[in-house]
């Protein structure tokens, strides 16, 4: 081990422990992201009747750019001074970000409480928990990632339904401070249970160009940064989406809601198997298949389907394979860069796919308010994205091959 490594990669139940930790930080932000399928369609149908679909979907935009852009910041500052002292106050923040959702009232109430200090708080928490699971793993690190971002879909299955019984029976504002007292328990397990593998150096010189510029000299790198911004544009459309699309062939309100806890049901194993396989058979290989098999989908099945069993069937299938390409280019990206850099680079593609989380749904919304509310373009939308991530990644993975085309990468 190196004079800075505490305990070996891939062994021991502290690595393990810290895997539980980041599925329970996971569950707790990008869980509740996950569950904005249910909260635009109520905030459309109550609160916020003279609002655009497309305004709406802002809430979750500025929400989910806020938590992945945070990592630019985040991820360097992990580096020097490790988890703990900021996933702490992160899940403090967050907390009472949750906590004050259920007292809005008003569209800018919402963008204070639910996209701004909710995210804040969960930026917080979800980037160090990441950083710290890459860090525990070498030669199962896909896998070790795939079980934490599970946490986000198992979250998206679990809180949708706490949602939606606790408003019939107590309302709204209810429905969300029971969601905050759960978020409030998984956040507390993070707490305890993720830690690093390495120590914290403590102050450091942080050299701006070495952290920000130097990694983008790698075309490898700049390749998998440009698919992962694709898959971030694209893959959380029908996850916002579905449930309206659902309603608008047929379902009833309610089980139209229950479309988003199915597709997030799918993408918990979209992320642990295809993880595992990924190890197995490489992170780059296994990622420009999901992404290629998510955009056939969307392009191929969601824009001609409107019977019940078709969208039903297309929520489990598309949920699996985009499960998948949402994970392993977290993976990918930890492969192919020095274990002492880890957080600051993961931060910084997600700080760069932030900005694809801010204007995809809204571009999205937009497109189908141009088509009179049809979702044909939409569909071809996320298609077009998710087809130019998988050919980003490949020729990133030909690149790390020497173009060996048959290679485990």
């Amino acid at each position: 081990m190196s004079p800075h490594e505490l305990y070996p990669p891939d062994k021991g139940w502290r690595a393990w422990i810290c895997v539980v930790g980041g599925f329970f930080g996971t569950m707790s932000t990008f869980g509740f992201v996950n569950v904005m399928g249910v909260f635009e369609q109520y905030y459309k149908e109550t609160l916020l009747t003279d609002y655009s679909t497309s305004q709406i979907s802002w809430i979750s935009s500025i929400q989910t750019f806020i938590m992945t852009f945070g990592g630019l910041v985040i991820g360097p500052v992990y580096d020097v001074i490790g988890p703990k002292r900021l996933i702490i106050p992160g899940a403090i923040i967050m907390v009472v970000g949750v906590m004050m959702t259920s007292l809005c009232t008003e569209y800018w109430q919402l963008i204070l409480a639910q996209s701004l200090c909710t995210s804040l708080g969960a930026t917080l928490v979800f980037n160090p928990a990441l950083s710290a699971v890459s860090g525990w793993f070498i030669r199962k690190r896909a896998a070790a990632v795939g079980i934490t971002t599970a946490g986000a879909s198992t979250g998206g299955v679990i809180l949708p339904i706490l949602f939606r019984k606790v408003e019939a029976r107590s309302g709204f504002g209810w429905a969300v401070r029971s969601m905050g007292f759960f978020v409030l328990g998984l956040s507390a397990v993070t707490c305890i249970a993720v830690s690093t593998r390495v120590k914290s150096p403590g102050r450091r010189h942080v050299s701006l160009v070495r952290t920000y510029i130097d990694p983008f000299k790698s075309a490898a790198f700049s390749l998998t940064s440009a698919a992962a911004f694709c898959v971030m544009l694209g893959a959380y459309v029908p996850v916002n989406y579905l449930s309206s699309f659902g309603q608008a062939n047929g379902f009833s309100p309610a089980l139209a809601s229950y479309l988003s806890s199915i597709l997030n049901g799918a993408s918990t194993f979209g992320r642990i198997v295809p993880g595992i396989v990924a190890d197995k058979f490489g992170k780059y290989n296994t990622f420009v298949a999901a992404s290629l098999c998510a955009g056939i989908l969307a392009a191929a099945f969601w824009i001609p389907i409107t019977t019940h069993p078709q969208i039903i069937a297309f929520a489990v299938v598309y949920g699996f394979v985009s499960g998948a390409a949402l994970t392993v280019w977290q993976a990918a990206i930890g492969e192919i860069s020095p274990m002492r850099e880890i957080g600051a680079r993961l931060g910084m593609v997600n700080a760069i796919s932030a900005f694809a989380t801010l204007i995809g749904t809204p571009i999205a919304g937009a497109i189908q308010a141009e088509d009179g509310g049809r979702y044909w373009g939409m569909a071809l939308f996320t298609a077009m994205n998710m087809i130019g991530a998988s050919i980003f990644a490949s020729f990133a993975r030909l690149i790390i091959t020497d173009f060996a085309i048959w290679a485990k990468k």
